[in-house]
């Protein structure tokens, strides 16, 4: 069985599928927040999947790969405006995601987005660790 990839998981937006590709140490920049999260696999997997839950929409639609890095470019939508976003992924030597960077554009999105996902996490049970 092939081991399952970070756009995989993402495309089925379940928690466990994002724990497994998700380095334990893994450093997570999200857009809007003005430092890097280090919550580990499952903080960072509970902050993306609440993430996916508030896009109305999300496709990933080109990938660009290299020697540990990977850019997925994804097009969708949050509270009906239209966004690009750009995940980029370094990897371990496990082949796990240790650093994950998501841009999006425009900033109309990427400033509403940080507190549509601390209402979403507070509405169930709190921020990660």
């Amino acid at each position: 069985m092939s081991q399952m990839t970070f756009r995989q998981a993402v495309e089925g937006k379940r928690q466990e599928d994002l724990i497994e590709v998700l380095a334990p140490d893994v450093v997570f920049y999200p857009p809007g927040f003005p430092e890097p999260a280090r919550a580990g696999n499952e903080g960072t997997s509970r902050v993306l999947a609440t993430a996916l839950s508030i896009f109305d929409e999300l496709r990933y639609t080109d990938e660009l790969t290299g020697d540990g890095v990977q850019a997925l470019f994804a097009e969708g939508k949050l509270a009906g405006v239209d966004f690009n976003l750009v995940d980029f992924l370094r990897f371990d030597e496990d082949g796990k995601v240790s650093e994950l960077y998501i841009l999006i554009r425009p900033s109309t999105v990427a400033e509403a987005m940080p507190e549509a996902i601390r209402q979403r996490m507070a509405d169930s049970g709190g921020m990660p660790g």
